[in-house]
C-alpha cells in the first residue's frame, strides 16, 4: 500500500504534459513490434520483393521470346513469298531453261538459308539477353537478402 501512496503522490506531482508524455511513451513500449516480429516482417518483405522481380523477370522474357518467334514468323513469311515471285518471274514467258530453273534454286536456297541464320541469330540473342535478365535479377535478390539479414543481425544485437 505505500509503493501505491507514493506513485499516487508522484503522479499528483506531475503536470499534465508529463503524464501525457509517460503515458504515450508506455503505449508505445507496448505496441512496438518486438525484434524477432521485426526481423519476421523484414524476411517477408524481402521474399515478397523477390517473388515480384522473379514475375517481371519471367515475363519480360516471355514477352522477349514471344516477339522473336513473332519476327522470325514473319522472316520465314516474307523469304517464301520472295522465293515464290522469284519462281513466277521465271515462268512468266512460259518456258523455263535449265539455267533459269537452277539459279532461281540458288537463290531460293540462299534466301532460306540467310533467313534460318538470321532467326539462329534472333533466338541467340533473345536466350542471351533472357539470361542475363535471370542473373541479374537473381543478384538483386541475393542482395535484397543480404540486406535484411544485415538489419535483422543489427536489430537482434541492439536488442540484446
Amino acid at each position: 500500500m505505500k509503493n501505491k501512496t507514493n506513485t499516487m503522490k508522484f503522479v499528483q506531482g506531475m503536470t499534465f504534459s508529463a503524464l501525457l508524455f509517460v503515458s504515450v511513451n508506455l503505449l508505445a513500449q507496448e505496441t512496438a513490434p518486438t525484434v524477432s516480429e521485426q526481423n519476421a516482417d523484414n524476411r517477408q518483405e524481402a521474399v515478397q520483393k523477390n517473388s515480384k522481380k522473379r514475375q517481371q523477370t519471367v515475363q519480360g522474357n516471355t514477352e522477349k521470346r514471344q516477339s522473336t518467334v513473332k519476327t522470325n514468323t514473319s522472316n520465314r513469311q516474307t523469304t517464301a513469298a520472295h522465293n515464290t515471285n522469284n519462281r513466277k518471274s521465271v515462268t512468266q514467258d512460259g518456258v523455263v531453261t535449265q539455267e533459269e530453273a537452277i539459279e532461281t534454286g540458288k537463290t531460293n536456297s540462299s534466301n532460306r538459308k540467310q533467313t534460318g541464320k538470321s532467326n539462329t541469330e534472333n533466338r541467340r540473342t533473345t536466350g542471351g539477353s533472357n539470361a542475363k535478365d535471370r542473373r541479374n535479377a537473381g543478384k538483386e535478390n541475393t542482395t535484397e537478402r543480404r540486406n535484411r539479414y544485415g538489419e535483422n543481425r543489427a536489430n537482434r544485437r541492439a536488442n540484446q
